[in-house]
C-alpha cells in the first residue's frame, strides 16, 4: 500500500492535473459489427495479397529512416491533388497525430481550437493536452455543420486550428 501511495504522489508532481483528470480514449466494442465510423476496413486482405506483401515487406529496411522514398511519395501526392504553391503536404500515422502535431506548431500563448461538437474527439483532447482553447461549435439538428454559427465563431475566437477548412473543401 505504501508503494502505491508513494507512486500516487510522485504522479501528482510530475503530471499535471488536468491531464490525470482526463479520460481515455474509449473504442467500443465492435465483435460481430460493420464498424464504418473509424475508417476501418470490415474486410480482411485476400490471401494471395497478403503473401505478396508479406514478401515485400520482408525486403524493406524498416530498422532504417525512410529516405528519399518518403520525400517521392510527398512529391507524388503533392502533383496528384494539385497542391498550390507555397503549400506543402504533411503525411503522419493518422488523423490523430496530425491533429496532435498541429495542435504543437499552434501551442502560442492565446491560441485556441474549434471543431463541431459532436465530432472527432481528438481536436479537444489535443488542445486540452497543450494548454490550448477549445472552443466546440454545436452541428444543427440534422447534424450537419452550422455554417453561420462556425463562422461567427471563427470570427469571434480566431482560433489557430480548425475544423472548418477540411470539411468544407472536401
Amino acid at each position: 500500500m505504501a508503494e502505491s501511495d508513494g507512486l500516487a504522489r510522485r504522479i501528482a508532481q510530475v503530471i499535471r492535473q488536468d491531464v490525470t483528470s482526463m479520460h481515455g480514449y474509449a473504442i467500443q466494442p465492435s465483435a460481430g459489427l460493420v464498424k464504418l465510423d473509424a475508417m476501418e476496413n470490415p474486410f480482411r486482405l485476400p490471401e494471395p495479397l497478403q503473401r505478396e506483401l508479406g514478401a515485400r515487406l520482408a525486403r524493406v529496411a524498416i530498422n532504417r529512416y525512410p529516405g528519399q522514398c518518403v520525400a517521392d511519395v510527398v512529391a507524388a501526392l503533392t502533383r496528384h491533388v494539385q497542391l498550390p504553391a507555397g503549400c506543402k503536404l504533411i503525411l503522419g500515422n493518422g488523423s490523430d497525430e496530425l491533429i496532435d502535431l498541429l495542435s504543437v506548431a499552434c501551442d502560442v500563448s492565446g491560441a485556441g481550437i474549434l471543431a463541431p461538437l459532436p465530432g472527432f474527439v481528438m481536436y479537444e483532447m489535443s488542445a486540452r493536452l497543450r494548454g490550448l482553447r477549445f472552443t466546440g461549435v454545436p452541428l444543427t439538428p440534422d447534424f450537419q455543420l452550422d455554417r453561420a454559427a462556425m463562422l461567427a465563431a471563427i470570427e469571434r475566437e480566431r482560433p489557430s486550428l480548425s475544423d472548418i477548412v477540411t470539411r468544407w473543401e472536401a
